[in-house]
């Protein structure tokens, strides 16, 4: 370390202030006690010796030290072939079901749907999308409605289909007295009883299928909810993969389905599906919900005792009602 001679020389509060480091304390105080500043490395004077050690200086590396960190440690424990051994197996164990604590204990219908999506699906890193404004839609009063994404769209229908009178799905007109009753009622709001297609709703209800749950209205739950316990083994043919779960283990899976048919012998599934696409794509949309309606008629045949025999997709965007085999 090196002491310049300005250094020696400036006012004592003026060093102090400047002083980076003890020794440049030491050198003012040399400077005005002594008036000769110390070596850099070792030297003496009246006052004191002084020797100044390099980080890496040997002699700052003592046996005396050494010991101390010896003991500091604690002492060395020297252990035998088998105590390695034990060990090491120790440290080196490793739970033996580690792929069961990546599937979850419980779990929804719709997280099962998406992660087959997940794991089918190759999806692009980047999406880029033109979003046209969407024009306003007009209401039954001859207002106009501001426009809605299309998830809103989706929980609008599925709420009509919910709250709607059975006996009154026979005509249009009849369906839209329905909506105006639940727009006044806040049931729903003026923007989604606008985006309703009442044309594809009327044609599920005047459909063979719809004319049967009229008939049937006593029997019929809508948005029913359930809860069922699944082995792996179920959940691989019906819904994804899961080869993680052991032979004994079991998934609690919760859903809701949308409408049913409580029979006294069998069950009737009908799942209401809101998706804009052309008819070219039904296949592709098909094969994409066909695991989820098995899956809510396994659960239902569980839970009632008694067999789902008729299960259906309904598109109201194409007005398409498609037959699902079990």
């Amino acid at each position: 370390m090196n002491i310049s001679a300005p250094f020696i020389h400036r006012p004592i509060a003026t060093s102090l202030l400047a002083a980076r480091n003890g020794l440049d304390w030491v050198t003012t105080w040399f400077a005005k006690t002594a008036g000769t500043p110390p070596s850099p490395s070792s030297g003496r004077n009246a006052f004191i010796r002084w020797t100044v050690y390099d980080d890496l200086d040997k002699r700052l590396l003592d046996a005396t030290a050494r010991m101390a960190d010896a003991e500091a440690e604690g002492p060395v424990v020297t252990l035998e072939t088998g105590s390695w051994q034990k060990l090491y197996e120790r440290l080196a164990w490793q739970y033996p079901h580690a792929a069961a604590t990546h599937e979850p204990a419980k779990t929804s219908v719709s997280l099962l749907r998406r992660r087959l999506v997940d794991e089918t699906e190759a999806r692009p890193l980047f999406k880029f999308q033109i979003n046209s404004p969407k024009p306003r839609v007009q209401n039954f009063d001859g207002r106009f409605s501001d426009p809605i994404s299309a998830a809103e769209i989706g929980t609008a229908h599925h709420n009509f289909l919910r709250l709607v009178s059975l006996e009154r799905t026979k005509t249009v007109t009849e369906l839209e007295k329905e909506a105006r009753r639940m727009q006044e009622e806040g049931t729903l709001s003026p923007e989604e009883t606008a985006h309703l297609d009442l044309a594809a709703l009327t044609a599920f209800w005047q459909s063979d299928t719809g004319r049967e749950i009229q008939a049937r209205a006593k029997q019929v739950r809508r948005e029913l909810p359930f809860t069922a316990r699944f082995s792996p083994e179920e959940l691989a043919r019906t819904v994804t993969r899961t080869s993680g779960l052991l032979e004994r283990e079991f998934v609690l899976v919760q859903g809701i389905a949308d409408l049913v048919v409580l029979l006294p012998e069998e069950i009737w599934l009908v799942d209401f599906k809101t998706d804009h696409f052309e008819v070219t794509a039904l296949a592709e949309k098909v094969k994409l919900y066909e695991p989820q309606l098995r899956l809510y008629a396994l659960a239902l045949g569980r839970v009632y005792h008694r067999p789902v025999t008729r299960l259906q997709l309904y598109f109201l965007a194409i007005q398409r009602a498609v037959p699902v085999e079990r």
